[in-house]
């Protein structure tokens, strides 16, 4: 467990350290001794894989050291030795970042040596584990900008390539070429949709702030979104119903509502079949609050599964038995981002070709919204 660890023990104790070191060494441990906390010692503690500090330091504020030596080294293993004891010391040692407490008169006494190596070993797992998580955050900080920069960028530029084209009055295109552009124009902003959900729960996932308050027409947004998607999926036979109030302004994040509107339209559309309905309805509620409603007459949703719409890659049973494709992260962002705006969300729904309703109660105002996603 402790073979070729390198340990900083930081205590004025003489004795402690003196046993610290015979105990540590004998595991086949390389051990160093200081007998305070400064900025050579927080030097120190770069380099080293478990610090045990004594927190009977005179004349220093050891949790604030012990802070300043997590600060230094997330990575490192930290466990206290006190001669006090106590849940108020204990807790303040968890609080400013140890992962392992040890009672002094114990270890001085003698007899025990397991329980002391025992305690090592679970600070170590412990911080093991905290570990992977920083390292998992990184490679999530990674992926996103992975996406940002050789995903999202080369797809921007190919639907801003295509728009330039269609414009392009000295082109003259045949009809089979124009609705080739069309398809390929539509294609893009779906990919673009795609990337952006993946950004959208990336950086929910990260807890990063997103949301961008704006002034805008929440009417021409939901309108808009609706006319892409039936664009896109003209060749289905899919009714469409609408009823928007016209003209309801408020401040919230344009690109994230569409992004929420296309994923929910989306998902209504690839779970309705040819022949079914969707219906869009957007009512003011009061100043500071609309109705969103998408409804349609797809397969439905089993109560059993309506608690886990939201949890990331989650798909259902029927969706994989009909082959239906997805990522699993469509409703998951649109959560995501509702909750971004302090709405709510709610489903209800009927198996069997009977459908599924979304409905979203969306603040209009920024006030009393916490900005993350």
């Amino acid at each position: 467990m402790l073979d070729e660890k390198r340990i900083l023990g930081i205590t004025n104790d003489t004795p402690l350290g003196d046993l610290l070191a015979r105990i540590l060494e004998d595991q086949g441990a390389q051990v160093s001794l200081v007998a305070n906390v400064d900025a050579d010692t927080v030097r120190d503690a770069l380099e080293v894989d478990l610090v045990i500090l004594d927190l009977d330091l005179p004349g220093v504020n050891v949790f604030e050291q012990l802070e300043h030596l997590r600060e230094a080294n997330p990575y490192a293993t930290i466990v206290t030795i006190d001669s006090v004891g106590g849940v108020a010391s204990v807790a303040s040692a968890i609080r400013s970042g140890a992962d392992g407490y040890i009672y002094k008169r114990d270890l001085l006494a003698g007899g025990a040596l397991d329980q002391f190596l025992f305690v090592l070993d679970r600070a170590m797992i412990h911080r093991s584990g905290i570990n992977s998580q920083l390292l998992l955050d990184q490679a999530r900080e990674s992926f996103y900008a992975m996406i940002t920069h050789d995903l999202k960028g080369p797809a921007a530029t190919a639907k801003t390539a295509l728009a330039m084209l269609k414009e392009d009055s000295g082109l003259d295109l045949s009809d089979d070429a124009c609705e080739l552009l069309d398809i390929a124009e539509s294609s893009t902003n779906r990919l673009i949709a795609l990337i952006s959900s993946f950004l959208v729960n990336a950086r929910s996932q990260a807890g990063k702030h997103l949301a961008q308050f704006n002034k805008a027409n929440l009417t021409q947004v939901v309108e808009a979104s609706v006319t892409e998607l039936q664009f896109r999926e003209r060749t289905k036979d899919i009714d469409w119903e609408l009823s928007l109030d016209e003209e309801i302004i408020g401040e919230f994040d344009g690109k994230l509502v569409t992004l929420m509107m296309d994923n929910l339209l989306t998902n209504a559309s690839k779970y309705t079949p040819s022949g079914g309905k969707i219906s869009v309805s957007l009512k003011q509620e009061s100043d500071h609050s609309a109705l969103i409603s998408v409804a349609d007459t797809g397969i439905g949703i089993p109560a059993s599964q309506i608690p886990l719409l939201f949890t990331p890659y989650h798909r259902l049973p029927e969706v994989e038995r009909r082959s239906i494709h997805g990522t699993g992260l469509g409703l998951v962002v649109v959560k995501q981002i509702v909750d971004a705006h302090n709405g709510e969300i709610s489903v209800t729904s009927n198996v069997g070709n009977r459908g599924t309703i979304f409905t979203i109660h969306l603040p209009l105002s920024p006030s009393s919204v916490d900005n993350q996603v």
